[in-house]
């Protein structure tokens, strides 16, 4: 273990059990700290040391850290006069990063973080964007950085959601009553960029059910563009009542990401992400062979049209377009298979690391 290099002594405060308080009100657990960085555990005996090494080298070593749900202390943290201005924004850094992680802060963000705690994350020197989509929109948690900048994304997954249903205040579940309450609570005078990231399911999966619930066999891209298009307008109500709350211009549009599953393993990916019961699994395999289903060239292509229908409804209602679809395609204007990742396809998402680069270029070109 380091020996200490005076680094709390420089941050000016007169009291380390001061500081170790307000990490402590963020949720700091000291002894996950020694379970997972197996390298302290021998050399720390109990959990204020564990805390002070945190406090010492460990907020400046990226060390696994394991805390509250955003934003529990953080802004009592922040308002701390720390007259060591690079300690305290390292050490903010790194509570935040680790409520971010806290899998209870999925749900928290749902109730709005507010105001005071955007604006202490902004002045430690994060960026703070929100993204609320379906499952694809976890591929924009990033927490890399741009230039002096730390990434601070607050991610709303609205599971299953479709971009039709969004403009249905009668479904089953319904993602869009959730989003406007929470349009009306999050800030809506603030300025801090939304990442919208529905219409994967409408593009595909959406689609083929459809295609079981009527009993149609075979496919027809003449009915797959009326579905389309349909769904993006009903896409663009919804946008233009969530524009009653947050300015038009904070919104980003994202398309949706090229089409995964390979032909032989489409029908088992598709039973996979409708899992209900293995009895339920065996009778949609059954149903989806005698559904007629156009290989991976041609559901990419669908999935082309549905964007180009997205640009034009943006384009149209002043909208920002973010196009994350023509960077992921490869030579032969599919997938590049390098997005696939260690999953090989048999997932129906791009592979979230292997993607990193992407969709960091993206942020540059989209954050403020």
């Amino acid at each position: 273990m380091p020996e200490s290099d005076g680094r709390f002594e420089r941050t000016g405060l007169d009291r380390r059990d001061r500081l170790a308080d307000y990490v402590r009100a963020c949720g700091f657990d000291a002894h996950a700290y020694l379970q997972q960085n197996a390298d302290l555990r021998a050399a720390l005996s109990d959990a204020p040391a564990a805390l002070n090494h945190f406090l010492e080298f460990g907020c400046n070593e990226d060390r696994t850290v394991q805390c509250g749900r955003l934003p529990d202390g953080l802004e009592a943290l922040s308002a701390l006069e720390i007259p060591d201005r690079q300690y305290g924004n390292t050490l903010f850094r790194s509570i935040c990063i680790a409520q971010l992680n806290n899998p209870g802060t999925a749900e928290r963000l749902w109730q709005g973080i507010g105001r005071p705690t955007l604006d202490a994350i902004r002045r430690r020197g994060g960026m703070p964007y929100f993204v609320i989509g379906d499952s694809h929109a976890n591929h924009y948690f990033r927490l890399d950085r741009i230039g002096e900048k730390w990434l601070t994304p607050l991610v709303l997954v609205c599971h299953g959601a479709t971009a039709l249903d969004l403009a249905n205040a009668n479904a089953p579940i319904s993602f869009r009553q959730n989003i406007l309450r929470w349009s009306a609570r999050e800030a809506p005078d603030a300025d801090i960029p939304i990442f919208l990231k529905f219409g994967g399911l409408d593009a595909e999966f959406r689609w083929f059910l459809r295609c079981l619930k009527n009993n149609v066999q075979h496919f027809s891209m003449d009915e797959f563009e009326h579905h389309a298009r349909h769904s993006v307008v009903r896409y663009g109500c919804f946008l233009a009542d969530l524009t009653k709350t947050i300015a038009t211009a904070r919104l980003r549009v994202c398309s949706v990401f090229p089409s995964v599953l390979p032909d032989a393993r489409w029908a088992e990916g598709f039973v996979r992400a409708h899992r209900v019961s293995p009895e339920r699994d065996r009778l949609l395999l059954r149903q989806l062979q005698t559904l007629e289903v156009p290989q991976l060239q041609i559901r990419t292509d669908m999935r082309a049209l549905y964007n180009s229908y997205l640009r034009t409804m943006c384009e149209e209602s002043g909208f920002i377009f973010v196009d994350d679809f023509t960077p992921l395609l490869g030579a032969g204007g599919v997938l590049d298979p390098r997005y696939l990742g260690q999953n090989g396809g048999d997932d129906h998402h791009v592979d979230h690391d292997a993607t990193k680069s992407a969709i960091m270029e993206i942020l540059r070109a989209h954050l403020p």
